[in-house]
Parts: C-alpha cells; structure tokens; sequence
C-alpha cells in the first residue's frame, strides 16, 4: 500500500516527519536564516548551485560574499561542497568551471564539482539545466527554494521599484554600477527550511549528483543517515525531484515526483488552490488546474507577466501558449470557468510607473492543507527533464499561515487584515485586482496585483519593463 495522495508513490524518499518547518518569503528573509543555518554547521554543507555567483552577498548591505562565507566555514574545519550546473554554452548568471581555480586560489579548502545536465535524449542538450537550489547544514537541517544566489534574484518582501541591493556586484566599481543603471525588477520567491530524516533526504540527493558529476575533483562524498525526527504532531513532508533518465546510475531511469505529486493535488482538490509561478506551459497541470475549475475548485493564481523577456525560453512558452490552455485566453472560453478561475500578475506599488515584479516563486497550496515549494516551474522543462527539487508539506496550520502571509504581501496590509476564509480572500483578490487595474498608469497602487491580461493590453507607456543585469534568463 504506498503513501496518502497526494504524496508521490514514485519518489526516491518516503513520507518523513518534520518538527521544525518553517517558510521564508523573499531573498532577504531567506538569506538572513540560511546563512545563520550555515554559521551553526559542525561539520559539513552542502549546497547545490544554479545560476549563482561567487561574489553573491547573502546579506546585503554586509560584504562579504559567498565565497569569502565558504572559505571561512571551512577554516574552522567544516566540509563545503559547491555543486555547480555546468551548461553547454556560455550562459551569463552562471559559475564557469574555469572559476575552479579562482576558488583553489581564494578557499583552497572549499570543493566544487560542475555537472551538465542531461535532456533524456529527447529535447536539444541547450535546453538541459540542473535547477536544484538547495542547502543542507550536517545532514539534520535543509532548505529547499527556488531563489538563486545572484544579486538580481534578492530582493525584500517591500518589492521596493528601486533597490541598489539587487545590483550585481560583479561590476565591482560604484560608479560604473550606477552608470549601468542595472537595477534588476523586484522578484518574488519563497524557500522551505526543515529538518530531521527528510533534511538527509536532500542530502542524499546531493551526494548522488557529486558523485555522479560529469567533472570530478577532489574525494567522493558519503550520505548522513539521520533518523526519523517523529516529532508529535510534526508536519508530514516528502522530498520531490525531477531527474532525467540516464543522468546518475541510482537513478537511471530518473523521477518525475513533484509532476505526480502536484498532479495528485490538484485532482485531489475540494475547495481551493493558490499557486504562485513563473510559467504556465505543461499541458498536464495546466489541463488539471482547469479541471479542477471546472469541478467548482475556486482557484487564484500569481504569474509573471512576461516571463524570460526577450530569452529563448521566454519566447518558447509565448510559443507554447497561442492555443486554449494560453494564460491569457484559457478562462475566456467559459463564463463559468473564470468565475472560479483568477490569475494576476503584480506590480509595484510604490512608485509611479509601475514596474513589474517577477514571480519567481514555484508554490502552490491546495485547500489550505497541502504546500508544494521548490524549483520547479509549470514547464514541460521543469516536470520532465531538469533536474528540480521541491517538497510537499501536509499541514493545515503552516498551509494556512503561508498562504495568508504571502497575500498579505501582495495586498499590502497586515497578515491580520487577510480574511482567513478562502473564498472571502479570493473576493478581495477580485475587487482589488479591478481597482488596480484602474490605476494603473494613472496612481499608485493600492496592493500589488492586478488581473493577468495580454502584455499590450496594460500600454507599454504605462509601465517600466526594465529587467535589469544584462536581461540575464531568470530560470
């Protein structure tokens, strides 16, 4: 008999318990608590890498950077291990293994391995990306997110329209950093942290990609067993992966858990899902959202207006979406459907234009008892054949409170002026929604959302587009 739905059956981790879960939105909230996890480790970290940087600051305006962190970590004796994609062209916002030597010379004691993802043979190898971004402290604590370690992905929960912190250090100079004017968009994500035996989980996730890494320095690693935490009354969590077939020998014939978990839960729905994400092309989940709709399920979602402008994936998914399940046209087929169907895209509120902030998170909660947080994005990429991680949490309580902070963000008000009643909630995302949009360009917004709709319905001569940082994917 395999575990609960919607708990995946074909996942490589079993259903654990957890004791101490908590969610962090936004980079800053995020960083401030890794890097404290990070500051307690006794004996090894672990952390896998997407786009990242070397000069990353976890805690701006504080200076030290991420491999400054690393090297003093591993002056007290602690194991550090920095697992980079390698992708098979030069793709900006990445580590290039040729950075090797600039980590032998700046922390000789910090490892790292660079992997190139596989596509399963199927898809072009340019479109491969191992996308896990997880840390894990001694094998007993983990977090699993999607926020990548680049100064344009950190942001605070204000989503202020202009931020000096989201500005690249790598431009090293002051005054060419403001002569670049690259003050990236404010970006939205979220990130898990627990702990106990579903922690080792992540990290024997990371020990069978290093070990499995197509290079190869320094030794082998050797997975923590840690018992079961079992904490009375703990959260129910299970570790959910996307992994190519034929990409590490434990695991040759790969995994698509979070797609059947996140499959399970929206069929499996009752009353309500609120999902955040940066795409909206697999035609699975698409397909399920709209037939939970259309059972009655009230639905409210947070996408990106225009996703990777200007990137080859971003012109992928405008590809992908001239048809039905478009997220621009796929509730205008059925009166009914968009009555329970309601998707937004946000903006600033501080300022006037309004700038858009880009939704980078990948969360969805499922009536107010299920919680999916990770890596992945709704893609045929992300459910298919990136290598993604994310974790499915059952529990009311932290479901609940997530949600309503995460709408309390987006509304602009106090976590305790958000109605704790789904449906009184997605009342005020629809009367909200339409007054914004009807001050946009004109004022300021009153929160930080307006309904979703094709990008030259808002007029360009509204709205400041600028992406920032060389308008680098955001992946």
């Amino acid at each position: 008999m395999g575990p609960p739905l919607p708990f995946a059956q074909r996942s490589s981790y079993p259903v654990r318990t957890t004791g101490n879960l908590s969610f962090f939105v936004d980079a800053e909230d995020s960083f401030a608590s890794i890097a404290a996890a990070l500051e307690s480790a006794k004996r090894h970290v672990y952390i896998t890498c997407a786009y990242a940087s070397l000069n990353f600051r976890m805690r701006p305006p504080a200076t030290e950077q991420l491999l400054d962190l690393c090297h003093r970590l591993s002056l007290r004796g602690i194991t550090v291990a920095l697992l980079f994609w390698k992708p098979t062209g030069v793709v900006a916002g990445t580590v290039p293994d040729g950075s090797a030597a600039q980590i032998k010379i700046a922390a000789p004691a910090v490892l790292a391995r660079w992997d190139v993802a596989n596509t399963a043979g199927i898809y072009p190898r340019q479109l491969g990306c191992h996308h896990q971004k997880t840390f894990v402290i001694d094998g007993v604590v983990a977090f699993v997110g999607g926020i990548n370690m680049t100064q344009d992905y950190w942001d605070t929960c204000a989503h202020a329209s202009v931020d000096d912190r989201r500005v690249s250090y790598d431009i090293v100079e002051p005054v060419k950093r403001a002569q670049a004017g690259a003050i990236a968009l404010p970006l939205h994500d979220v990130f898990a942290r627990f702990d106990g035996s579903a922690a080792a989980d992540v990290e024997a996730n990371f020990v069978e990609r290093w070990n499995g890494a197509t290079e190869r320095s320094g030794p082998d690693l050797t997975a923590t067993a840690v018992a079961d935490a079992g904490a009375s009354g703990g959260a129910l969590i299970q570790v959910l992966r996307t992994i190519a077939p034929n990409t590490y020998p434990h695991t040759a014939a790969g995994e698509q858990s979070i797609k059947e978990a996140m499959l399970n839960a929206i069929n499996g729905a009752q009353h309500s899902i609120y999902f955040e994400n940066q795409y909206f092309f697999d035609d699975d989940v698409v397909g399920a959202l709209r037939g939970a709709g259309e059972r009655g399920v009230r639905i409210v979602g947070l996408l990106t207006r225009q996703p990777d402008a200007g990137q080859f994936v971003g012109h992928l998914e405008s590809l992908m979406e001239d048809g039905e399940e478009s997220r621009f046209q796929w509730t205008s087929f059925n009166p009914t459907l968009r009555q329970r169907i309601q998707l937004y895209t946000p903006f600033t509120s501080d300022a006037q234009p309004a700038r858009d902030i880009y939704v980078h998170s990948k969360t969805m909660i499922v009536d107010d008892r299920w919680v999916i947080v990770g890596s992945a994005n709704i893609s045929f990429t992300s459910m298919d054949f990136h290598s993604e991680m994310c974790v499915l949490v059952e529990d009311a309580a932290h479901a609940r409170a997530l949600r309503v902070r995460l709408w309390a963000e987006h509304f602009c008000c106090l976590a305790s002026d958000v109605p704790v009643d789904f449906e009184a909630g997605a009342d005020r995302w629809e009367a909200m929604g339409e007054q914004n949009l009807a001050r946009l360009g004109k004022r300021q917004l009153a929160a930080r959302m307006v309904p979703l709709q094709p990008p030259a319905s808002y007029g360009a001569d509204i709205l400041s587009t600028g992406t920032g940082e060389d308008d680098t994917a955001l992946t």
